[in-house]
């Protein structure tokens, strides 16, 4: 049993990244198809003054445009690998699908689990659609990022991954939380996430102009 624990555990990594390889190859054509997914700079950490004469030169070393957008990047995946990586999957993938270590059968052995899977999923989607309505009423753009169905398509490739992952390796947490929080960290910084979600108004019309 234990030789049996310990093959499948050393597969675990090769699992987590086929279902990251799949979410992405599925993600990332629709989206940039779709123009959902705008590949664009991270968001600085905090934006530099700008020089006061044309002879000053620009801030360097840390204080550099391109460090700050950097230390804004790693925030953005810091936060993200805690909200929504963490709390989402504890309850949409942890609480709800069987664990043999706390409900004493393996998850493949429940006939339930296709069924909660399911309803999971939709569960999962449509918690996207009820934060941006009630959400929405104080930021539009969060309304109008999270009732977009092609978030939706996207937040539902995403649940079957995590799903797949945490499956796949057990039940394993830390797999669905990973699968779940690098395609959300590389959506909020490179691929014009963050600037839909809280960008300033010029960010956001020249997003709204590039998908016209």
């Amino acid at each position: 049993m234990k030789t049996q624990r310990t093959k499948r555990s050393s597969l675990h990594p090769f699992l987590r990244a086929g279902a990251l390889v799949v979410v992405g190859a599925i993600s990332l054509p629709f989206g940039l198809r779709s123009r959902f997914l705008v590949p664009s700079a991270p968001q600085a950490f905090y934006a530099p003054q700008p020089p006061r004469s044309a002879e000053a030169a620009p801030a360097r070393g840390w204080r550099s445009e391109s460090w700050m957008r950097i230390m804004g990047a790693g925030v953005i995946s810091i936060k993200a690998f805690f909200l929504p990586g963490i709390v989402e999957e504890a309850f949409w993938r942890a609480a709800l699908l069987p664990h043999p270590g706390v409900d004493g059968v393996f998850i493949y052995q429940d006939p339930a689990t296709p069924w909660i899977c399911l309803a999971g999923l939709v569960g999962f989607v449509g918690m996207h659609v009820v934060n941006g309505v009630l959400v929405g009423r104080w930021d539009p753009r969060i309304k109008k990022t999270f009732l977009d169905p092609r978030f939706l398509i996207l937040a539902a490739v995403l649940g079957v991954g995590c799903t797949g992952a945490y499956i796949g390796t057990g039940g394993c947490l830390w797999s669905a939380v990973l699968v779940h929080w690098i395609p959300v960290a590389v959506w909020l910084s490179v691929l014009g996430g963050e600037r839909r979600l809280r960008g300033r108004e010029g960010e956001e019309s020249l997003l709204d102009g590039e998908e016209e």
